[in-house]
């Protein structure tokens, strides 16, 4: 129940931001999801300083 209610407001708030400035939802939506770093490439980032780590400990 929580999850649809943040979903909700998650969604209404896209509509509200896309809205007012006048841009798609799916590139508003976009937009956060990339945020200030690219997402894939911190992954990639993460899981090679992991290995990195792992790899000293052996």
């Amino acid at each position: 129940m929580l999850t649809a209610l943040l979903d909700n407001i998650y969604g209404n708030w896209l509509d509200i931001i896309s809205s007012t400035r006048e841009k798609k939802r799916e590139d508003i939506e976009k937009s956060v999801n990339e945020g200030v770093y690219h997402v894939e490439k911190l992954k990639e980032r993460a899981r090679s300083q992991t290995y990195s780590m792992m790899m000293r400990k052996h």
